[in-house]
This record gives C-alpha cells, sequence and structure tokens, in this order.
C-alpha cells in the first residue's frame, strides 16, 4: 500500500472516531490536534 494511503485510512479512522464524541469542544480541540500531528508528519518526509 502507498503511504498517502496508508497515512489516509489512519487518519480517516480517528477523524470517525472524533466524530462520534458528543462534546463539541472536545471534538474540535481534537481535530485541531489531529491537524497537528498530520502537518508534523508531513514536515518528516
Amino acid at each position: 500500500m502507498e503511504y498517502s494511503e496508508r497515512m489516509k485510512e489512519k487518519y480517516m479512522t480517528k477523524i470517525d472516531k472524533i466524530n462520534k464524541i458528543d462534546d463539541e469542544d472536545t471534538r474540535v480541540h481534537l481535530k485541531l490536534k489531529l491537524m497537528a500531528d498530520i502537518i508534523n508528519e508531513l514536515d518528516k518526509n
């Protein structure tokens, strides 16, 4: 599997879990943290 496909699958799973959380503030916080993680991972490569 190509790197970008693995990354997409990994992060889409996390987004699905985040979207199931009831508290909107928590969802926003986790999505921002996830975006930062994605940016950091892209910077490494």
